[in-house]
C-alpha cells in the first residue's frame, strides 16, 4: 500500500482543497456588492486540483509522499486568508468606473491562456510542490513546510492582485481616460488579473456618438 493511501486510512484529513457551500461568507477583504462581486480563491481551486500533474517526476515516490503530507496539512483553501472579493465587469460599468478603486475584475484574464490561474499553477509547481524531499513516513516538519508555502503563496498573490489593480494610475483614472489619446494600449491594465493583460476595446465614446448625431441631417 502506498504511503498516501495508508495515511488516508489511518489519519483524519486536515486539508481542504475544494470549494464548500457558502465559502463566500469567509471572505472579509476586497469588494462586496450583491450581484456585482465574486469571492476569489487567491490560490486557485483548479491549480490545487491539478497538482498531481505538476508534481516533480523524480524521484517517482515523491508524488506519493506529497499527497500523504498534504492530507494532514491544516490548510483550508476556503479560509479568509485565501479569499478576496473582486468586482465583476458589470460593477465597473454600473459605477462608471468609480467603484471599487484599484481592484481587477474577476472576469478579466482569470482562466484564459497565460492568465492568472496558469500563473498560480506554475508558481505552485516551481515553489511549493518541489519544496519537499521523499521520506518513508510523514514528518511534521514537512507538514509545516507545506502549510507555510501555501500561506505564503496566498499572501504573495494577494499583493500581486492589489498591485495590478493600481497599474497605470489605477482603475478609476484609466476608466475615466479610456477614450483619450494614448490610452488605447494601457487603459485596461488595472482591470486585468493577469501579469500580461490581453488587449481590450474601451467601447464607443459617448462624446463621439454625440458629435456624430449632431452632424446627421435628418430628412424632416
Amino acid at each position: 500500500m502506498s504511503l498516501a493511501k495508508h495515511i488516508a486510512k489511518t489519519r483524519k484529513r486536515e486539508v481542504v482543497t475544494e470549494r464548500v457551500n457558502g465559502f463566500q461568507t469567509n471572505c472579509t477583504t476586497g469588494f462586496k456588492r450583491t450581484g456585482y462581486w465574486e469571492a476569489h480563491h487567491i490560490v486557485c481551486v483548479s491549480s490545487v486540483g491539478k497538482r498531481k500533474v505538476d508534481y516533480p517526476k523524480s524521484p517517482p515516490e515523491l508524488a506519493d509522499y506529497l499527497e500523504a503530507c498534504l492530507w494532514v496539512t491544516p490548510w483550508d483553501i476556503n479560509a479568509a486568508h485565501n479569499l478576496i472579493g473582486l468586482p465583476s465587469n458589470r460593477q465597473y460599468r454600473d459605477s462608471n468606473g468609480e467603484s471599487p478603486e484599484d481592484l481587477p475584475s474577476h472576469q478579466v484574464d482569470h482562466n484564459t491562456r497565460g492568465g492568472y490561474t496558469e500563473e498560480v499553477s506554475k508558481y505552485l509547481m516551481e515553489n511549493v510542490w518541489c519544496s519537499l524531499t521523499e521520506k518513508k513516513e510523514v514528518h511534521d516538519v514537512d507538514i509545516a513546510t507545506l502549510k507555510a508555502e501555501l500561506e505564503s503563496a496566498s499572501s504573495m498573490f494577494r499583493e500581486r492582485l492589489e498591485s495590478r489593480g493600481a497599474r497605470n494610475g489605477g482603475t478609476k483614472f484609466c476608466w475615466k481616460n479610456r477614450h483619450e489619446e494614448g490610452f488605447a494600449r494601457k487603459w485596461y491594465y488595472p482591470f486585468s488579473m493577469g501579469k500580461k493583460p490581453s488587449h481590450r476595446s474601451p467601447g464607443v465614446s459617448y462624446s463621439l456618438l454625440d458629435s456624430i448625431f449632431k452632424k446627421i441631417k435628418l430628412p424632416f
